[in-house]
């Protein structure tokens, strides 16, 4: 019986260390991506057309009756990772404050805002400038950093350095 246990504490703390390895890993390997850049007109995002994983856009449960000029919601592969965009381009400020509101709970009084939340194994990021808006759903750390160095690449308005 004590000989299972101590089985047990060990596996527990082998997993512990583990977990705590690829959070070190990926830290030191990605370090902190803090750039944020988003589209000045949103037919910046065609430029995603070859990543789309299929050509259906996706249905956003955070836009509801929310009015919209333009859109891009696709389902992409980035260097094997598969990530989500939802992209508008809305009328006003006031309607892609709504939107950030529906999707965080909060917004600002400003002309642009942003928020990134997740870690390890999966990430949300949202940003807004004036009336353009995107967030993606990612996988975790690797994926982000690698995810934002190529929409950075693509979107020409720089929000955050």
């Amino acid at each position: 019986m004590l000989r299972l246990q101590k089985k047990r504490i060990l596996i527990s703390l082998l997993f512990v260390l583990i977990i705590l390895i690829v959070g070190i890993i990926s830290f030191v390997k990605y370090g902190s991506y803090n750039q944020k850049n988003i589209f000045s007109d949103i037919s910046e995002c065609y430029a995603l057309d070859d990543l789309k994983v299929d050509d259906k856009p996706l249905v956003d449960k955070y836009i509801r009756d929310l009015p919209y000029i333009n859109s891009y919601t696709y389902k992409l592969n980035y260097d094997s990772h598969v990530f989500k965009i939802y992209a508008y381009e809305f009328e006003n400020m006031e309607d892609a404050k709504k939107y950030y509101l529906a999707v965080k709970g909060h917004t600002a009084e400003r002309e642009y805002e942003y928020n990134m939340s997740g870690g390890t194994f999966g990430t949300e990021l949202i940003v807004r400038n004036g009336a353009n808006i995107y967030r993606i759903d990612a996988g975790g750390a690797f994926a982000y950093t690698d995810i934002m160095r190529h929409l950075n690449s693509i979107f020409t308005v720089i929000i955050h350095e």
